[in-house]
């Protein structure tokens, strides 16, 4: 709780009401956030969508400007104040390639009576773009981007780390990753380390491999397993990349 202490000036006219409030109510001030459309971790060849920021006065005077990545130029068209709120939308073009950063400016002047100073209010957002992992059953061999990607397991490469699939009823399967090679490759139903049964998995092999929406390709590693009859049950694998 607050006080009064030894220096503090009490303005003529204020009421011990109006000092104790002041007291136990501090002023939040202005804030501002973003959100994308889109994840903050998408596929490389992600088509762009928009960023939403949220700008709320908190008791502030009113705003004098909104821009985004430093540039003035940059207007931010914010929307009609409701309840101390606003909301504007930038549009982005084009696809993701590379990881992006997004900044806005939202300045609001000192509040009516004078308890809140002129605040800039700076909010960053950013994309981290990565590419895809494929694993699944296989009749044969991929041999095409497009068979790679037709692969029934997937998700975003993070890096060196622990990455599961499912597979029922395989014979055959075929596990491709932009990168790192796998050290260990378990199955919940089976004992031991996998990768190290060279009868059982070959690879890794290169395939050439398409980012989302027919972008970019690059070199992909590819280790195959194979047994003689069909597995008919669904195995759990857990494998680690280096």
């Amino acid at each position: 709780m607050g006080y009064i202490k030894k220096g503090d000036v009490v303005l003529a006219g204020q009421t011990w009401e109006t000092i104790f409030r002041n007291m136990l109510y501090k002023p939040v001030g202005g804030e501002l956030k973003s959100t994308l459309s889109t994840s903050n971790d998408v596929e490389y060849g992600t088509k762009k969508g928009y960023v939403t920021y949220t700008a709320t006065r908190n008791g502030q005077g009113a705003m004098t400007k909104a821009y985004y990545d430093d540039n003035e130029n940059n207007k931010l068209n914010f929307s009609e104040e409701n309840a101390g709120i606003q909301t504007a939308v930038r549009t982005l073009s084009g696809t993701y390639t590379e990881r992006e950063t997004y900044k806005a400016t939202v300045v609001y002047a000192a509040s009516a009576d004078g308890s809140l100073p002129v605040k800039t209010l700076n909010d960053t957002i950013s994309v981290n773009v990565r590419r895809r992992w494929f694993a699944g059953v296989v009749s044969a061999i991929p041999a095409t981007s497009a068979q790679v990607r037709a692969l029934n397991n997937s998700g975003l490469y993070t890096g060196a780390g622990t990455y599961k699939f499912e597979a029922s009823n395989w014979k055959m399967i075929a596990i491709c990753f932009p990168e790192g090679d796998i050290t260990s490759l378990e199955f919940a139903e089976y004992p031991g380390n996998l990768i190290l049964d060279k009868g059982l998995v070959s690879g890794p092999t290169e395939i050439s491999v398409e980012g989302l929406n027919g972008s970019s390709a690059i070199r992909y590693k590819m280790w195959i397993m194979k047994t003689a009859a069909i597995n008919d049950t669904t195995n759990h694998a857990t494998l680690k990349i280096s």
